[in-house]
């Protein structure tokens, strides 16, 4: 119905039209199960930039709709509390209750004229459950048409219900005016017995304690019984039986729970006027009023802007990103500074060895982070994206530059640390070749993380999927085999490795230029070194040029970071 997914047969009709998904979304809005945020902002920050993204309203008018949506659905105690979210490493956060009116308001904020809600009680206790419901029974009161899915619903919120479709097996039972629900299970033969729950009793009635078989015979006889007697039951019902059954439950004393059949809509005057859209007027009924907040589509210059902002909140707030990654990179600095202490100028297995624990540290450290940090933060912008807050380019490019300032600074500290506690070389101008090496290669890392986190729906999957990528780029380094000896049908991988640009770059770094003592006779490399230039000959890397190294990790770089791109956009499209 939603026409987020392909129908496998019939149509979706708005009035006399049918409803195409690019309709769909001006109309409709889609409350998932899961509720899934950024974790690290506040409500009140997740809700300025959703108002910033799905409207163009002036400053004062954004601010104006967050604090009357904070009140509308209580959310005002909550608002200056960080969401939370456990899987992006987060604290808890707000309650489940709170989340799902919060999700309730992101969606809202555009005045849709229908809401979908997927089982928008799942996973909360009766009173949080009750108090959801309770928000979306004041949505439909304002005009608004609000479809459910539901599961095991407690009295008070099956009560909530105007109209109700009931499907068992996959079959319709019933579907019709909620009121009209025991009055057809009594004509089929299921009575409902007094003071008995509606909906417990057709939990009940639809299932058996034998198993799936006796409950798909259950599911196919009521199911035959409302093909039969369906129709005409529901044009009995709304010729004279409805009329009868209130009389009858008014003669009861029960009249308070018919409201909403009797068009006796409770009007709540803070809560309507929180909940109306100000882009919308009086003057736009209908379809264009509801239209009214979406036409107004942000360029993906603010897109970019805000969530530029956003995810810099988020990475300030994550201690996944700053206080562990900080911790680990002067940890392993230190830890690998003193294990290599002061190397004399001629330990050439030595320093290369540390040239290559360097290399292979802050590529994967980099790279691991990224698995870590995208694979989850992009589950909650695919969320948003499918729901037409913002596109995938935008969200792309201010992610990956709100994470850039944390991938300059810690690969500058650990090698900065780490050259001068190992003496790989005194002279500055090494150090500063050797540091930009070290950083493109750790960045070059990094974008094959992007395209590996964009590659797979998961983190699991993710980490999975990173050693069969990476270990051959690690072996064709130049390190662990020497490229010359590399079979030939291996020898396009160097070519998409940054390790191996970035070892040889670090190598020449090291060696370029120095002048070792002669060795003794009949010792040779690897035994035995008497210059830089045979070090970089024994690994076959004296025919290297450092600026052609640079190039090579300039363009993975940016080369990986496209493909991914290219990636998400293709695996994700909106059909």
């Amino acid at each position: 119905l939603s026409r987020y997914l392909r129908e496998t047969s019939g149509t979706v009709k708005y009035g006399d039209a049918q409803l195409e998904l690019k309709e769909a979304k001006k109309v409709s809005c889609f409350i998932q199960q899961e509720d899934l945020f950024n974790g690290f902002i506040t409500v009140r920050e997740h809700l300025q930039c959703i108002v910033r993204l799905r409207t163009t309203l002036p400053p004062k008018e954004r601010e104006a709709l967050v604090d009357r949506l904070l009140v509308a659905f209580e959310l005002s105690k909550a608002a200056d509390t960080c969401i939370g979210n456990l899987q992006m490493g987060a604290r808890r956060g707000i309650s489940g209750g709170e989340k799902k009116r919060l999700s309730v308001a992101t969606e809202i904020v555009t005045n849709p004229s229908i809401i979908f809600a997927d089982e928008p009680t799942t996973g909360l206790d009766s009173f949080m459950a009750e108090a959801v419901m309770t928000v979306l029974e004041r949505l439909a009161q304002n005009g608004r048409s609000i479809i459910c899915t539901i599961h095991q619903p407690s009295t008070t919120v099956f009560e909530k219900f105007n109209k109700v479709i009931l499907l068992a097996e996959g079959r319709m039972v019933f579907a019709g005016d909620r009121l009209a629900l025991p009055v057809y299970f009594a004509r089929v033969g299921k009575s409902i017995p007094p003071y008995t729950s509606v909906a417990d009793f057709v939990i009940d009635v639809l299932s058996s304690s034998e198993g799936a078989e006796a409950t798909l015979q259950i599911a196919e006889k009521m199911h035959a019984a409302w093909i039969n007697t369906g129709v005409p039951f529901m044009r009995d019902w709304h010729e004279s039986l409805r009329e009868q059954y209130i009389q009858r439950l008014q003669s009861e004393g029960v009249a308070d729970k018919l409201s909403s059949f009797k068009g006796e809509t409770k009007r709540l005057a803070l809560r309507k006027e929180a909940l109306e859209a100000p882009t919308a007027t009086d003057e736009e009924p209908g379809l264009k009023k509801k239209e009214a907040a979406v036409e107004g589509r942000v360029s993906w210059w603010t897109q970019f802007q805000v969530l530029l902002h956003r995810c810099s909140l988020a990475n300030k707030r994550n201690p996944q990103i700053l206080q562990a990654r900080v911790g680990q990179t002067l940890v392993s600095a230190l830890l690998l500074g003193f294990i290599f202490l002061r190397l004399r100028k001629g330990d050439a297995i030595s320093k290369n060895g540390a040239a290559n624990f360097i290399n292979l540290n802050q590529g994967m450290t980099g790279l691991v982070t990224v698995l870590q940090t995208f694979t989850t933060d992009k589950i909650v912008a695919l969320r948003e994206y499918r729901s037409g807050t913002y596109s995938l380019v935008p969200y792309f490019l201010a992610k990956t530059a709100a994470d850039a300032a944390f991938q300059i600074f810690n690969p500058v500290v650990f090698f900065s640390i780490a050259w001068y506690m190992m003496n790989l070389n005194p002279s500055a101008t090494r150090w500063l070749w050797g540091l930009g090496f070290i950083f493109l290669q750790t960045n070059a890392s990094i974008s094959m993380g992007y395209l590996i986190s964009c590659m797979c729906p998961d983190l699991e999957i993710a980490l999975s999927v990173m050693p069969l990528l990476t270990m051959p780029l690690i072996l064709v380094a130049g390190f662990m085999i020497i490229l010359d000896s590399l079979p030939r049908f291996w020898i396009w991988v160097p070519y998409l490795s940054p390790f191996r640009w970035a070892f040889s770059g670090i190598m020449h770094a090291v060696w370029e230029d120095v002048e070792l003592d002669p060795c003794p006779a009949g010792m040779n490399p690897p035994s035995c070194y008497s210059s830089g230039a045979e070090v970089l000959e024994y690994y076959c890397l004296d025919g290297d040029s450092m600026w052609l190294n640079a190039l090579y990790l300039m363009i993975m770089v940016v080369g990986y970071r496209v493909v991914g791109l290219l990636v998400l956009l293709i695996l994700n499209r909106r059909n």
